[in-house]
């Protein structure tokens, strides 16, 4: 069994390689609160540190009513417990701000029995922006210390009565849809009055990136739009395989640190790696007839054996 004993070292040897592998390489995730690079939020997560929420069903335990929750960029469906989830912290005073352009921020909308929706067309404006004209600035801001924003190929919001609007952009932005060309302003951000709370819409899940909060104006938002204690679900964002296995070695890690599980660990490692060596020598004795028989292939097997027993009987003498 020496060939089991050294599989189980070096199984565990790769497991915590993979493990430290895993746990040095920071993700790659767009719209990540842990990513570092130009697609990640991580900037926004130094400015107001929000706390991170897993699940939906975790919104109960946080007051709504000195809180706002970020979700930035859904790509996963919105469940049915999802939705009821954002209706009670909604209705217990809370503050939801639902950033998206062409993602899965409408379920939740109709969900919720809005008609206000994120109409997918792309927000141009050839005057008014920044670098590329897929980046308009917004001028306009109710609030004067915010300062001009930078959008980063946004959408637009449907009008409705239900929205009440806080910024558009500006009379010379457009876009093509399908009923052909159609010129601004739109309303790119507004807010919905739902119980005693407010569902603040964005339409626009890039503006905080960290290649997007660089500009002060950018900034000034998200810390205007993040009143009482910040939260942000990153549960709607489909991660990626490493991101994936981040987790999964925090959950285990979660469990294992308790020390009646850690206990109860090193002692059936313990036990195992002792049987193995126990075995090791069952297959020591065994292989020594075979090593006979390779040689001398004619002798007979019974025999050897017998001789082999008796061989040891006189040896324990």
């Amino acid at each position: 069994m020496r060939n089991s004993r050294e599989f189980l070292v070096g199984g565990l040897a790769f497991l915590v390689f993979a493990v430290a592998v895993t746990l040095y390489y920071p993700p790659v995730d767009d719209l990540f609160v842990g990513t570092p690079y130009w697609n990640g939020l991580s900037e926004l997560y130094n400015e107001i540190e929000p706390v991170r929420v897993h699940d939906s069903e975790d919104y109960r335990f946080i007051d709504a009513s000195n809180s706002t929750l970020f979700i930035i960029g859904p790509s996963r469906d919105f469940v049915q417990d999802d939705m009821d989830a954002v209706i009670g912290f909604l209705m217990s005073g809370g503050k939801v701000v639902l950033a998206d352009d062409f993602g899965t921020g409408n379920q939740l909308l109709e969900g919720l029995g809005l008609g206000i929706r994120f109409t997918g067309e792309l927000l141009v404006d050839p005057v008014f922006f920044d670098t590329i004209p897929e980046y308009p600035r917004l001028l306009n801001f109710t609030y004067s210390e915010i300062g001009d924003v930078v959008l980063n190929y946004a959408t637009t919001l449907s009008g409705d009565i239900e929205l009440r609007v806080l910024e558009s952009s500006s009379p010379l932005s457009y876009n093509n849809n399908s009923n052909g060309f159609e010129s601004g302003p739109f309303p790119v951000l507004g807010y919905i009055k739902l119980g005693k709370g407010n569902l603040y819409l964005l339409s626009d899940s890039s503006v905080f990136l960290n290649t997007m909060i660089s500009n002060p104006g950018n900034r000034n938002l998200l810390v205007s739009l993040a009143n009482g204690n910040p939260y942000i679900d990153t549960s709607y964002s489909i991660p990626t395989r490493l991101l994936g296995v981040k987790w999964l070695v925090k959950d285990f890690y979660s469990v294992f640190n308790r020390p009646e599980v850690l206990y109860a660990s090193l002692v059936l490692i313990s036990l195992l790696i002792i049987r193995l060596k126990y075995d090791e020598n069952d297959e020591e004795v065994v292989d020594e007839v075979e090593e006979l028989l390779k040689i001398h292939s004619e002798w007979d097997r019974e025999r050897i054996t017998w001789l082999q027993g008796k061989r040891s009987n006189n040896d324990g003498n």
